[in-house]
């Protein structure tokens, strides 16, 4: 049975890196994109030079509609849902005060980051669910902002705080069904959504913020991503991973 996955935020960055990882290992991956077709295009292409099979899906995972039609388009071209990553989101426009964010912009975050990857799972947790047994996994990717606050970030720091209890949540409904659910958390991966802030942690680099000494890259984490995948890391259900160069140490 082909092994089919899905991929959200898949046109550029991390999403793209994974979908790319899962392709060389001959998976047909549905490309999730929000906006840029053009950049899904680009993150399609790669898949099939790597040896897999790639659809494009679009829509806005924070819309009812949308989720549906990213799930149906996804098993009408390639097949059942074998792997959902859950990768999409947004970070805030500009970065503010908690006490100055405007509520629009809470309501964004929470929305784009939290509520609607969690009713994605949910569906496609159902979907995998109503069909034979295979190869089934479920690959939530949060952030260090699930545990490290940020000031000037707060909806998006309580969005990902909600997505890792998510992850929990769904790791103990589904590990009995054999669904292993896991939760990857990156540090600051150099992408197009942290550009306008990588000059700062690059500085901070330099006072030591990244014990490995260097910022993150996206295939750090497709590596990751694809291991667990393609089943390399048995027994793990429910695991936080952390691919952050050692930002999440506590010291003194």
């Amino acid at each position: 049975m082909k092994k089919v996955c899905l991929v959200t935020g898949a046109s550029r960055g991390i999403g793209r890196a994974v979908a790319v990882a899962l392709g060389k290992k001959g998976r047909a991956v549905a490309v999730h994109y929000r906006k840029r077709r053009d950049a899904a295009e680009e993150t399609a292409r790669l898949v099939e030079e790597g040896g897999g099979e790639a659809l494009l899906v679009g829509g806005d995972i924070a819309d009812a509609a949308d989720r549906a039609r990213i799930l149906e388009e996804t098993e009408a071209g390639l097949g059942p849902l074998c792997v959902l990553v859950q990768n999409a989101g947004a970070a805030p426009a500009e970065r503010v005060d908690l006490l100055e964010e405007e509520e629009d912009s809470v309501r964004r975050m929470l929305s784009v980051n939290l509520e609607g990857p969690w009713l994605l799972a949910r569906d496609a947790a159902r979907r995998m669910l109503a069909g034979p047994p295979r190869d089934r996994r479920l690959l939530w990717i949060t952030s260090v902002s699930a545990v490290q606050a940020s000031l000037n970030r707060a909806s998006y720091c309580l969005a990902k705080a909600g997505a890792s209890m998510g992850v929990r949540l769904l790791a103990l409904r589904l590990a009995p069904e054999g669904i292993p659910v896991w939760e990857i958390r990156p540090g600051v991966i150099e992408t197009d959504m942290t550009a306008p802030v990588l000059e700062n942690y690059r500085e901070r680099l330099k006072e030591g913020l990244v014990p490995e000494g260097r910022l993150g890259k996206p295939g750090d984490v497709a590596r990751l991503a694809a291991a667990l995948v393609e089943g390399d890391v048995p027994y793990s259900a429910g695991s936080v991973f952390h691919v952050d160069g050692g930002l999440h140490l506590e010291r003194l």
